[in-house]
């Protein structure tokens, strides 16, 4: 006669099984979680890296930028004591020196910082990454400081489009149209070098006259000059020079926590 398992025994056993098979579930449900949250993890880091390389791409070449301008506005102000000494009185006899100054004087330098870092970052949200929020309030900061520069750079380009160009078109805009390709070289040297060292068999190094040289105002003249002069100066020292000691401060603080 076979020996019959009591019912009872048969659904405890089922009972058993079952919760195995649940503990089992849950355990890989679970592990899976945590390995995906790993992962997100080691994705999100590897994230913050790569943007904080960019950034720092960015910000070397912001650099660079600014140090450039900066110099080019040194060699301005330095050139303008000299332009300051001109009179009515001698301003014909040095017409030379006012070409080789008005290349100095009406260069530009458009400002134009990259930003595509920081911008595509604020567009998809990608500062959540950044768990150094102290490296976050740097970069705020930094970013503030390249926008108010950026709209007084504005404000200075402004100034010379309606002040300088004017007095440029009238007096010292050359017709280089009308001189032949191959002595174009020559007539660019000529007014890019200082007049002191220019060849003088170079036909275009030495300027006796201006364009419309009769309504020529010496005195305006400098004063445009001056006022052009002084907004770099004044952006200079509000906002260039606490850029340039920012950025570096945020570089050095990239090479210290994130340079293995």
């Amino acid at each position: 006669m076979e020996l019959q398992m009591p019912k009872i025994f048969e659904e405890s056993q089922t009972l058993k099984h079952r919760l195995v098979e649940f503990v089992m579930l849950f355990a890989a449900v679970t592990l899976g979680f945590f390995a995906e949250n790993q992962r997100e993890h080691y994705l999100e880091a590897q994230r913050e890296k790569d943007f904080i390389q960019d950034i720092r791409r960015d910000v070397e070449f912001e650099l660079k930028e600014m140090n450039r301008l900066m110099n080019t506005q040194s060699r301005r102000a330095k050139e303008y004591k000299r332009l300051a000494e001109l009179d009515e009185a001698n301003w014909r006899s040095n017409i030379p020196y006012l070409y080789y100054a008005d290349v100095l004087f009406s260069l530009k330098l458009n400002w134009s910082p990259t930003q595509e870092t920081y911008k595509s970052m604020l567009a998809t949200g990608a500062l959540r990454y950044f768990r150094d929020q102290k490296f976050v309030a740097m970069l705020k900061e930094y970013e503030m400081l390249l926008d108010r520069f950026t709209a007084r750079r504005e404000r200075f380009l402004y100034f010379m489009y309606n002040h300088y160009d004017p007095i440029w078109i009238d007096h010292f805009r050359l017709e280089i149209d009308k001189v032949p390709m191959e002595k174009r070289t020559d007539m660019i040297s000529a007014l890019t070098g200082r007049p002191d060292f220019i060849d003088v068999k170079n036909e275009y190094a030495n300027f006796q006259t201006l364009r419309n040289q009769d309504t020529f105002d010496i005195e305006k003249y400098k004063e445009v000059v001056g006022r052009a002069i002084l907004l770099e100066q004044n952006d200079r020292v509000f906002l260039q020079e606490d850029f340039v000691r920012k950025s570096n401060e945020l570089l050095a603080y990239i090479r210290e926590n994130y340079d293995n």
